[in-house]
């Protein structure tokens, strides 16, 4: 009586700290790093190198001319250059296209989304959902509005920690 007892308290526990791995695991799949990117672009650079990540390798394909796909209203609508190593979407209602293969996707190491308005924010993007981003190392979100780090949190779902995040804020001309 007394063994069986011993085993299944030993059961209960040994559950419980399962069930307890797994949760803690999740939370640290959901907190990954999420940056600003203001006017001053040197102190990003330092967050991003305190936090070991490729900061010569984001700026080049932010800034520089990269093989790019684009889409908008849930269509490819143009792709320039081989072996697209960037994906601009347009708009959020293009989402559900990420979510079926796509051999060019393979190489894409940065997706930029760009915000149109306030109500954009209703949409998610599921990333366990997306096919084919085998390199995805960055995803970049602007927008012509003032938004924070908890709105790009509620959009962008189950980002794996290898992606890094940067939001900016893009004041119209």
């Amino acid at each position: 009586m007394k063994s069986e007892l011993y085993n299944n308290v030993k059961k209960t526990l040994f559950k419980t700290l399962l069930l307890s791995i797994f949760i803690f695991s999740m939370q640290l799949k959901a907190q990954h790093n999420i940056y600003h990117l203001t006017d001053n672009k040197d102190l990003l650079v330092n967050q991003l190198k305190n936090d070991a990540i490729d900061t010569d390798r984001f700026i080049h394909l932010l800034e520089d001319l990269n093989s790019t796909i684009y889409i908008a209203n849930n269509r490819i609508i143009n792709t320039y250059g081989k072996e697209p190593l960037e994906l601009v979407l347009s708009d959020v209602q293009s989402f559900n296209l990420l979510k079926t293969y796509n051999a060019e996707f393979n190489k894409i190491e940065l997706i930029r989304i760009n915000i149109q308005n306030k109500d954009d924010f209703k949409y998610s993007l599921d990333l366990d959902h997306i096919k084919g981003f085998n390199n995805l190392k960055y995803i970049y979100i602007s927008a012509p509005f003032s938004f924070n780090a908890q709105q790009v949190r509620d959009l962008l779902m189950n980002v794996d920690s290898r992606v890094t995040i940067i939001f900016q804020i893009i004041n119209p001309a």
